[in-house]
């Protein structure tokens, strides 16, 4: 394991080298910080959808940070093509049903299918009755992209509110998990599926100088519950995770080439 720039493999009985086929294995529980971009994010697509087979229904919870809306917008919309253009049918799951509609009208402009999911993370009701939905019009869910998360950054510490703590940490790592729950529970019946956790570079290290602890906190959260979830369901057939600041492209190839046993 490498301190700058990690790939560690979570697996179950069977080495990491082994190659398996896509039935019966649970695939790729993964978390990438956002700021690798759009090429992190279409090799990690492809690859999933590759190792889960044809006519596979993949999941995209949206972010909705106020204060990077820009390049949160490109972060969904890089999901969505590269799921879509990977032979995905795409569900956007989204708080906010204008923000849905207009990426479902750009998915659908190019040619891609799509549908909407009104849903918010911090709602488990809400999340589980997504996951229902899908399995109700699709009969498979095998990819999810957890992509929601807030920053509200620029508090220092000792003037962090209740409030602003426990929305950060709702939003970030509970409304997260809760989506891992829901829609990893039909995963795992169906024994295949994959998981995309958006982790962040503040995960691993402290950003100076904006104080945002509570950030930093809801990221380091996220990387090590998807490890967690990864060696949980991973007895299954097959996790991974890929983590770190500092991932280049080379290191992420190796890693799936070795989880998914695609060339």
């Amino acid at each position: 394991t490498k301190k700058n720039g990690d790939a560690r493999g979570m697996h179950g009985p069977d080495e990491l080298h082994e190659k398996t086929g896509p039935k019966g294995r649970l695939g790729a529980a993964a978390e990438l910080a956002p700021t690798r971009g759009e090429s992190c994010i279409g090799v990690v697509s492809a690859a999933c959808i590759q190792a889960q087979g044809n006519d596979s229904t993949a999941v995209v919870v949206e972010c909705y940070r106020r204060e990077t809306a820009a390049w949160d917008a490109r972060l969904n919309a890089a999901y969505k093509k590269a799921l879509a253009e990977a032979g995905a049918h795409v569900y956007i799951a989204d708080r906010n049903p204008k923000t849905a509609a207009e990426g479902q009208a750009a998915m659908k402009a190019k040619g891609y299918a799509a549908d909407v999911i009104e849903m918010e993370v911090t709602d488990s009701k809400q999340v589980d009755a997504a996951a229902a939905r899908v399995m109700d019009e699709k009969g498979r869910i095998d990819v999810l992209v957890c992509n929601a998360g807030i920053a509200r950054s620029e508090t220092a510490a000792e003037d962090v509110a209740d409030e602003h703590w426990l929305n950060v940490i709702d939003v970030n790592l509970n409304g997260l998990f809760w989506c891992c729950r829901a829609f990893g529970r039909h995963m795992l019946a169906a024994g295949r599926g994959s998981i995309v956790n958006i982790g962040s570079m503040s995960g691993v290290i402290v950003n100076k100088p904006q104080p945002q602890s509570y950030y930093n906190a809801s990221k380091a959260a996220v990387h090590h519950l998807t490890k967690s979830l990864a060696a949980e369901w991973g007895a299954q057939g097959r996790s991974y995770v890929l983590g770190g600041e500092n991932l280049e492209l080379r290191e992420i190839l190796d890693v799936l080439a070795a989880a998914t046993g695609l060339p």
